[in-house]
């Protein structure tokens, strides 16, 4: 199945046989909202909010979640 993500027309739905491609356009993907940061960080940055880093770490695992065909 071949999906695509609203702003990033070219995004594939992950299967069994694209994860390698996937993930790297997926980083490409969370880099590009700047959503990367709740992904790659175990640890609330100290300038950041707790609900901000709740909202960010959401927007991250919904933009993820519409590209993995459950």
């Amino acid at each position: 199945m071949e999906g695509s993500v609203i702003g990033f027309p070219r995004m594939k739905v992950v299967n069994s046989h694209n994860y390698a491609d996937w993930k790297i356009k997926m980083e490409d993907l969370l880099i590009f909202k700047d959503l990367h940061e709740p992904v790659e960080r175990e640890q609330i940055p100290r300038r950041v909010l707790e609900y901000e880093w709740k909202l960010l770490k959401r927007k991250a695992v919904a933009t993820i979640r519409q590209c993995v065909d459950v």
